[in-house]
């Protein structure tokens, strides 16, 4: 659950068993371990938990610009694999504010969770209850679709629309 688990804790618990499992290798090869080994270890634990994150865990990061002076939209995704994609402004149909329900399928699964994790006194808030998502929506001429932003707080994706709208100016209409 996200609320538990984060990339900072995922990367420490994998560097934490990448060091047990290199000590357990150590230790069949007869190496005996010493202080000195030991603190290298917790050095590399820090390292290899630094890397985990930036490298395995890491944030995908999207990003979009609207260069007007050169009539672009250009789309940039940041990750394992960098991605990006320009496409003239003249093809931007609409900006548009989109829903969508996030419902759960799994009831029962859902149940069993709740359950134990009531019987943990660790109830999780929120667990299993649909979820409405609003969204900022670019439309292209070429009937493809991008969503730019999406959150659960309406005001949020209003404020973004309003910048987008108003930023993009009379070029595009908002569709409905």
């Amino acid at each position: 659950h996200s609320g538990i688990y984060s990339k900072e804790l995922t990367s420490s618990l994998t560097s934490g068993a990448v060091l047990v499992g290199i000590a357990v290798a150590l230790v069949s090869m007869g190496v005996k371990l010493s202080i000195p080994l030991i603190a290298t270890g917790a050095v590399l634990f820090f390292g290899l938990m630094v890397l985990f994150r930036k490298y395995v865990f890491f944030e995908e990061i999207f990003r979009v610009e609207i260069d007007k002076s050169r009539g672009v939209v250009n789309f940039f995704k940041k990750g394992f694999r960098s991605q990006s994609e320009t496409v003239p402004l003249e093809k931007l149909r609409s900006i548009r504010w989109g829903v969508t329900m996030l419902v759960p399928e799994n009831t029962d699964g859902i149940g069993v969770v709740k359950q134990i994790s009531a019987q943990h006194g660790m109830p999780i808030p929120g667990f299993g209850e649909t979820r409405e998502v609003h969204s900022v929506v670019f439309e292209f001429k070429d009937e493809r679709d991008i969503m730019v932003f999406s959150s659960e707080d309406q005001d949020e994706v209003d404020v973004v629309m309003d910048l987008m709208k108003n930023f993009v100016g009379g070029e595009v209409a908002q569709a409905d």
